[in-house]
């Protein structure tokens, strides 16, 4: 029997990895319950709120931006991806806090939940690196 380089070694445990990511990311249960459609918009943000914040660490990791913002913005693109990114996030974090939440939102918040839904909406089709 040969024995594997490091290299293939360490590609296989790659694979492992991505295979136990995508199996966590595109996990759909097989039976919904009615009970589960009573509350969609604080399961999406559940769903979402993990993966933004990975998103948002892989676009700070690799310097990721929309094409259109970086013709747009050469030099701050990035900065400004960044914050629409993050704006997008405590949107979310809101509604999947919104069951926990005892106090009233202020108006301030709820603006910045609304500005972070509208960039969501705007942007979604360039939510990829």
């Amino acid at each position: 029997m040969k024995r594997k380089t490091f290299k293939q070694r360490l590609k296989s445990v790659r694979n492992q990895q991505r295979t136990l990511i995508k199996k966590e990311l595109f996990h759909t249960p097989r039976k919904i319950h009615p009970e589960d459609a009573w509350n969609i918009k604080v399961d999406m943000a559940k769903f979402l709120v993990p993966r933004l914040k990975m998103f948002l660490k892989e676009i700070e990791k690799v310097g990721a931006k929309p094409g259109i913002l970086a013709r747009q913005y050469p030099d701050d693109g990035h900065e400004r991806w960044r914050e629409m990114v993050k704006k997008m996030l405590f949107s979310f974090e809101y509604y999947a806090d919104y069951g926990e939440r005892k106090m009233v939102a202020s108006d301030n918040e709820l603006r910045r939940v609304e500005e972070g839904l509208s960039l969501f909406s705007k942007w979604y089709d360039h939510l990829w690196v």
